[in-house]
């Protein structure tokens, strides 16, 4: 269902903040050293986000490429989970200062 957002990404996975940590600037850092490494290999970075890690996407630049949803149907505790598949391209990223 993603393939045809990432194919040829770089993916950023995982990038959580212990909440007692978050504001703090942790998971910039981490996703700019993710976002050098796709600047240098001239690559398209993608990423699942939540709501809230949309959040830090969307003010590093990443953009929305569709929303999508996972539902677990356990009849004792039906839950739905939201994701935002994101996309950020190295183009217009200023090369010549990396």
């Amino acid at each position: 269902m993603l393939a045809r957002y990432f194919q040829g990404c770089m993916m950023l996975e995982a990038v959580v903040v212990d909440p007692e940590y978050r504001n703090r600037g942790f998971g910039t850092r981490l996703c700019t050293h993710g976002l050098m490494i796709a600047m240098w290999d001239r690559v398209p970075v993608g990423v699942v986000a939540t709501d809230e890690g949309s959040k830090l996407y969307r003010s590093l630049g990443f953009e929305s490429r569709e929303l999508f949803q996972i539902v677990d149907p356990a009849p004792w505790k039906e839950t739905t989970l939201e994701f935002c598949a994101m996309a950020w391209d190295f183009e217009g990223y200023g090369l010549e200062e990396v």
